[in-house]
């Protein structure tokens, strides 16, 4: 993690210009949270409207001080109802946890669910999530679902 000193001195020092991170535009992106490793490298999370295919989902994408930006990457893996309200933490190697609230989840209300991924799999999940998106049905907890785009990774 970034020390206080040097968080505050990037809030006051902005190292570029403002640019947009999620790809996804149709519908709300919103809630965004960052987590910083020891290099400067950081992820960010946020919850993005109907980009599953049903309320909120959490997505994040990854950047490193030299430049190399990671596709945009689904971390949730249920799809029914909403996700939202992500927080994430990050280790000095770039390792994190990204937690948030998923609607009927755990079957009574709300529930608190998490994430935890290597820098690694993050990369992989995102490029993965690139090359399989597919058109299809499928069939989830004794009903069939249909939609236009549906991702094989979970």
């Amino acid at each position: 993690m970034v020390s206080m000193p040097a968080a505050i001195a990037l809030m006051v020092n902005p190292r570029g210009e403002e640019f947009r991170v999620n790809s996804e535009t149709d519908g709300n992106q919103r809630n965004p949270t960052v987590g910083v490793d020891a290099e400067g490298n950081f992820t960010i999370a946020w919850e993005s409207q109907n980009q599953d295919n049903d309320g909120y989902g959490i997505y994040a994408r990854h950047y490193t001080t030299g430049g190399t930006i990671s596709d945009e990457f689904r971390v949730n893996s249920e799809q029914d109802q909403d996700q939202t309200n992500p927080a994430i933490a990050v280790s000095d190697g770039g390792n994190f946890v990204i937690s948030w609230v998923s609607d009927d989840q755990d079957g009574d209300g709300n529930g608190i669910l998490l994430s935890s991924m290597t820098l690694e799999q993050a990369l992989l999940r995102a490029k993965l999530r690139e090359m399989s998106v597919i058109t299809a049905s499928w069939v989830q907890i004794g009903k069939t679902r249909s939609t236009g785009m549906a991702a094989t990774i979970r």
